[in-house]
């Protein structure tokens, strides 16, 4: 159900925070920040890191409000700009897959599953891995020379 009444009252607010009225804008962001939250937190399953997302969410859109063309609704936006710093966060943390199971934004549905782990070595592993192999390769070279032919050929390189 449409509330014509909370649209007019944002279309009002978007009218003066485009003014330059930085009350506006933050009454926006206040009327809109529980269901940003909520849909934030389908996605991070923490209460920690949906107000964190909330936050860097609201910081993005006062930072990039100038971007904002109006083709959607202002709550389409920003909820939008909520669920990208979400999912943001989980690529950082490498969390295996999840489910986003009918994200709804606007009147936009996405379903399906999003696959957000990265399979390759963050630094440290990377680092590890290097050292490893290098120990492997010194204890190699102290090996009989029949012996080493076999390591050869399985060390990285």
């Amino acid at each position: 159900m449409v509330d014509h009444h909370a649209d007019e009252i944002d279309s009002q607010l978007l009218l003066d925070a485009r003014g330059g009225n930085q009350q506006a804008f933050t009454e926006l962001c206040t009327r809109n920040g529980p269901y940003v939250r909520r849909k934030i937190f389908s996605i991070v399953q923490n209460q920690e890191d949906a107000d964190d997302v909330l936050q860097e969410t609201l910081l993005s859109a006062y930072t990039h409000f100038e971007t904002f063309r109006g083709a959607s609704r202002f709550s389409t936006w920003i909820t939008q700009i909520g669920i990208n710093q979400a999912l943001m966060l989980l690529r950082r943390r490498k969390r295996q897959p999840i489910r986003l199971a009918e994200l709804e934004v606007g009147n936009t549905k996405a379903t399906g599953w999003r696959d957000l782990s990265d399979p390759s070595p963050d630094p440290e592993q990377a680092c590890m891995k290097h050292e490893e192999v290098l120990l492997l390769r010194r204890a190699v070279q102290h090996q009989r020379a029949d012996y080493r032919s076999v390591f050869a050929c399985v060390l990285p390189r």
